[in-house]
């Protein structure tokens, strides 16, 4: 199909996709690099010469692990106007004073699901940015880089939450304080994506961060990390990852939630026992919008649809990139073969903001006669017919015809879920 500005291709070499996404978020990109700069010299003392020096090591890690972000990064830097050093110094850096300990994320399995599908639902909790969702594939001659769907700040790199083209979902939330902690490496937002592009199972996952640690190259602040891992076998996997150990916890046939003796983790837990075999990504959501699982720093959320086949087809995630009470999610297939523009440039989670002006979308829906859940129900009807005609023809009509099909879909999901919000924001006018 002919790409259009309505759609953002963000697969290819590393400099097209970096380029790619450096012009669609180039304001916001300059905006957030000065700013980490400025109050760097601002509240540090550092300047600039002595920030970019302080970088220079995880450039390394870099060059090592990821060499192709390096030309990514370059790429996206000058095509939003920003030095390529100053923007890899901030990409390295930008996130070990913003960490949040509010993000929750749980996983339930194939059995307990609707339709044979784990699903799989973070709430990221942080300071707020205008957020994005894309799926995103970087080639690199002579070896296997997986594609992946992700969601997170429009002005960098680093994944948030995400589920790659083999199906493995992964999620990191900040966890309790580290008694070592380490500030020189990378952050989980870079060995995530590591992980999304190089692992294809729970099993590879861990074993890949087991590595990182012994090479001692994360790092989290004063914070550890908590993972969560899931893939297409029905696998889930918890990590409390700290400098100095990892502590493990499989989910079994059980569901499994971030944190046992917390409130969200009681809600959450009761909730997915009590429909179980009934749960749908619809229930997922509606969890995400709950107190205590909902809290005033939640900024957007991701629930991954696992199903146990054609993974780099039909692994789908709904996406709410703006705080979950305040706008709709919309689904995206990892197969498609480009990300409607609305999800990476940010602007969806612009309008959300707008549509809702920051109080609950479904009080001021209610209040203009627009039934929100019936819309959302309408979505994945939708969704689930999208699929089921793709697979039914896949045979048929061959790989390439799907993902056509589902690019299509996915454009057409959005693009209604924008015409809702936006006829909502006409509303408060």
């Amino acid at each position: 199909m002919e790409y259009s500005k309505r759609l953002i291709r963000l697969d290819g070499p590393a400099r097209d996709v970096g380029a790619a996404f450096g012009e669609a978020n180039a304001a916001e990109i300059r905006e957030d690099v000065d700013r980490f700069f400025t109050e760097a010299r601002d509240k540090e003392g550092l300047a600039a010469r002595a920030l970019v020096a302080a970088g220079a090591g995880y450039i390394a890690l870099v060059e090592r692990y990821a060499p192709h972000w390096l030309d990514e990064a370059d790429a996206l830097a000058r095509a939003a106007g920003v030095e390529p050093e100053r923007y890899l110094t901030y990409q390295g850096g930008k996130y070990r004073g913003i960490n949040r300990p509010e993000c929750f994320t749980w996983y339930a399995p194939p059995d307990w699901c609707m339709n044979g599908v784990g699903l799989f639902h973070k709430n990221r909790d942080n300071k707020r940015r205008t957020q994005c969702a894309y799926v995103k594939g970087v080639h690199v001659p002579g070896k296997r880089i997986y594609r992946f769907l992700a969601s997170g700040d429009t002005m960098d790199m680093g994944t948030m939450f995400g589920v790659n083209e083999r199906g493995l979902a992964i999620a990191a939330d900040t966890g309790a304080a580290d008694p070592e902690p380490r500030w020189r490496g990378m952050m989980n937002t870079d060995t995530m994506r590591l992980m999304l592009e190089h692992c294809s199972d729970v099993d590879e996952a861990l074993a890949f961060l087991e590595g990182l640690q012994a090479d001692g190259v994360c790092a989290g602040g004063p914070l550890a990390t908590n993972w969560m891992f899931a893939d297409a076998r029905g696998e889930s996997l918890r990590v409390y990852q700290f400098v100095r150990r990892l502590e493990l916890q499989r989910g079994g046939d059980s569901c499994l939630v971030m944190r046992d003796a917390d409130a969200r983790g009681d809600l959450v837990r009761g909730e997915l026992t009590r429909e179980r075999g009934r749960l749908t990504p619809l229930t997922m959501n509606a969890l995400a919008r709950r107190a205590p699982v909902l809290d005033n720093s939640n900024c957007s959320s991701f629930t991954a649809l696992i199903p146990a086949r054609q993974n780099d087809v039909f692994t789908c995630a709904y996406v709410a990139v703006s705080r979950a009470v305040e706008t709709l999610c919309v689904p995206l297939y990892v197969g498609a073969a480009a990300t409607p523009s609305c999800l990476v440039d940010g602007s969806l989670s612009r309008l959300s903001a707008r549509a809702s002006r920051g109080a609950s979308l479904e009080a001021r829906a209610a209040a203009a006669g627009i039934d929100l859940a019936a819309f959302e129900a309408h979505l994945e009807t939708e969704r689930q017919a999208l699929e089921a005609h793709a697979r039914s023809t896949y045979h048929v009509l061959g790989r390439d015809a799907v993902v056509q099909e589902l690019t299509k879909g996915c454009l057409t999901f959005a693009e209604h879920v924008c015409g809702m919000l936006t006829d909502l924001e006409k509303t408060h006018a």
